[in-house]
């Protein structure tokens, strides 16, 4: 999906998947095959966004905050939303 923009990836991924469950495990693996992608074109895995750069950065240019702040809130809101589509299809079972 290059030149799309990860919120765009992760939306056709929620919603193009026939349960929660294979919703959270296509975004998980898009998530690796970036990191995959990444090590067969750089040659080293790497890391996310904002694990992959100096913190320093952020407060160095606010266009790279707002991307960084973007790409959280995106994964979170698609992570949660994900688990508890997952929780309310088929609750975990309690011991």
């Amino acid at each position: 999906m290059s030149g799309v923009h990860q919120s765009e990836q992760l939306a056709a991924i929620y919603a193009r998947a026939a349960t929660p469950q294979d919703a959270l495990t296509q975004h998980l693996k898009m998530l690796a095959q970036v990191q995959i992608d990444g090590n067969e074109r750089l040659g080293f895995v790497p890391g996310t966004f904002n694990m992959s750069m100096p913190t320093s950065l952020l407060h160095d240019d606010p266009r790279i905050g707002r991307k960084l702040q973007e790409l959280m809130d995106s994964n979170l809101h698609h992570l949660k939303a994900a688990a508890t589509n997952r929780r309310e299809s088929r609750p975990l079972p309690t011991r």
